[in-house]
This record gives C-alpha cells, structure tokens and sequence, in this order.
C-alpha cells in the first residue's frame, strides 16, 4: 500500500505545547479524493496547509486556509491532537528525502484512510432545540504570510466589536491587529517581550462589554492574561501563577473574566481587575475544550472539540446539560449567544458550518 518501510503508532499519544520559539514546526496539509485521506507535511512557516474537499465531479472546495497550531494532526510531527476524528491504529508510511535528519520538513508522511470512518451523517433524530443548519462561506478574505501590518504569523484568536472592527491575536508576531469592517488595516499593539505592554505568544481574544477594553490569553511560557483599552494601551496583567493552559476567554455581562484551560479542564473566575473568585475542574465531563462564552444566567457554555458538543455549566461547577452532538455539531470550534438568546455553534467538519439552536427548546430539553 505504501512504498518506504511502515509502522504503527497510536495517533492519541499525547504531545506537548510547541515551543514557537524553536526552529519551524512542519504542518500537515489535507486532502480528500475518492473516500481516501492523505496526509503529507508542508512547511510550517509558509503556512501553506489547505483541507480541501473532492466532490463527485471532481471539483475541490477549500474548507480551510493557513492552518494554525491547534487544528494540528496527531502525527508524531504535530503538537495537539487534531479536530479529525481518526480510528486507534492506522499504518504510515516514512519516505525520508535528503538531509532529512537537519530538515524534518523534507520527509514526507502519508497516511490512507477511508473517509468511511469519520462521522459524516446527522443522527436519526435532530434534536427539536435545533432551528437550522447551513455550511458557511467566505464573505471576505485579508492578510498574507509577515510581519508587516496586515500580515499574520499564526492568527489564532478574534472577535468582532460592536463597532464591527475585526480584532485579530497574531501569535506568532506577537500583537493585536485591529481592522475596520471592510477589512482595511487600523493599527496594531503588543511586541515580544515579558514588560507591561508586550506580548509572548497572544492565542485568544475577548472585549469587555462594559468598557471596550480586550483580554487577551496568552499561553506557554506566561500563560497569563493581559488586559489592554481599546487603543491599545496597557492596563494590567495577571494569572501567570494561577493559569498553566489557558484556551478560552470571555468576559460576561458583569465583567468576570472567565478562562477555560485544555488538559487541565479547569474552569478560572476572575474579577475584571484580575483577583480569582473562583474556579473549578470540569475533568469529569470535558474531553479537550477550546472555546467559552458567558450565557443568561449565570451559565457558561464550552466548547467540548472532542466530544462533538457544547457543555454547559453554573458558576459553581455544576454541570447542566450538553447542547448538540455527534453527527449534529462535529468538531465545535466557537459557541456565542445572540441578543435574542438563541445559541450559535461554529463547527470546523465538512466545509465549516454554522449551527443555530433556540434558546426556550434547549433550555427545555434534556440532552440539548
């Protein structure tokens, strides 16, 4: 089936967090053709990854451009496990290129897998708290790979204030970029560095919807947050002693700072001045969360990537319910509430689609 010598390995051996300071991970780039999966590695830092999906007459749809950190596959080269679903054991195959020792991204991995496998049909009943369903589509599409304004290395977080600016955590490059509505470049702030008013690897956004102002996780080696107004001045920063994986960020109605972290799956309260009022472990029934919103209340709703689900929880810990599921919402990547309370869940399965379901129906009903 493959040429060069194979081997078998477990694709849900855990990584560790990758160490953006070292040299350039490779990422895997893939592409789906009659029912078969193939995985080869491209160059991380050009960041040209695509998922793309073959249809019966042969036409390719991108579903996703420039892959970042935490939509990696559990190869032995990626860093966190991926948002496909894959069986326990699969074979592959290593065709090593010249001077593949000093250059990892030079080899190349394949891996075939029937498409079969992965969860592509709804269950037989939908539950009766989803309004609709629809794949989404691009409406725009800015940047490049760089360093200069308007460029990105790695975007991993971003929001949309009330204004319609696109606030944009360019990881890599270690700032906030923030847009107007038509994607025109209006400024930046944040520089490497551990001084008030620099950043070290920002990976998620939120605003305060008091006040405007933005907080901003960043994960290894601070793993803190930091709080700057919303022409980017510094305010304060706190939580380096506290956070060791922070994931997700949100800030409620009342100004609480709530953070989600993955291996750990702790749920922390903060004050909107950063003391910790709370926290809590959700390990019991979170699987790998990687996004969180404040709900009516006093709800917090989680995005569960590896459960296919949103969880949601009080602010005492206590779990409530699950919205979604396998087959429904494959893959969750975003979870926000809209001002007519009906709950918005962004998936990252088969094209990307967008999942509504009505507030009173899943308030109501026991699963959704």
């Amino acid at each position: 089936m493959f040429s060069g010598s194979s081997k078998r390995f477990d694709p849900f051996e855990e990584f560790f967090e990758s160490d953006s300071a070292r040299y350039p991970t490779p990422m895997p780039s893939f592409n789906v053709e009659d029912y078969i999966m193939k995985i080869t590695e491209s160059d991380y830092d050009i960041h040209d990854s695509n998922i793309k999906n073959v249809d019966e007459d042969g036409k390719e749809y991108i579903i996703k451009q420039n892959l970042d950190i935490t939509t990696s596959v559990n190869l032995p080269i990626a860093t966190e496990d991926m948002y496909m679903k894959y069986p326990k054991e699969y074979y592959v195959s290593q065709t090593p290129k010249l001077n593949a020792l000093y250059h990892p991204r030079q080899q190349q991995q394949e891996l075939e897998l029937p498409l079969s496998s992965l969860p592509t049909q709804p269950p037989a009943a939908l539950p009766q708290s989803m309004l609709f369903r629809f794949p989404m589509e691009y409406s725009a599409k800015f940047g490049s790979l760089g360093v200069a304004d308007g460029q990105f290395t790695e975007p991993s977080g971003i929001l949309v204030t009330t204004e319609g600016d696109i606030v944009v955590a360019d990881t890599n490059n270690h700032r906030i970029q923030i847009f107007d509505s038509q994607c025109n470049f209006k400024l930046s702030f944040g520089e490497p560095g551990k001084r008030d008013g620099q950043l070290l690897y920002p990976n998620r956004i939120a605003v305060n919807p008091k006040n405007g102002d933005f907080v901003i996780t960043e994960r290894s080696p601070t793993h803190q947050v930091q709080i700057f107004n919303r022409f980017g001045l510094f305010i304060r920063k706190f939580g380096t002693t506290i956070l060791q994986h922070p994931r997700g960020v949100c800030v409620d109605s009342e100004g609480r700072i709530v953070v989600v972290e993955c291996k750990l799956m702790r749920v922390c309260i903060f004050s909107s001045v950063g003391h910790l009022l709370h926290q809590f472990s959700a390990l019991k029934h979170l699987m790998f969360p990687n996004n969180i919103c404040a709900g009516p209340d006093n709800q917090l709703f989680i995005c569960d990537n590896r459960d296919h689900c949103i969880k949601v929880f009080n602010y005492n810990g206590e779990y409530l319910r699950s919205i979604g599921g396998e087959g429904i919402t494959n893959y969750p990547i975003s979870v926000s509430i809209d001002h007519l309370g009906q709950i918005l869940v962004a998936d990252n399965h088969n094209k990307f689609n967008l999942t509504v379901f009505d507030k009173v129906r899943w308030e109501s009903s026991y699963g959704f």
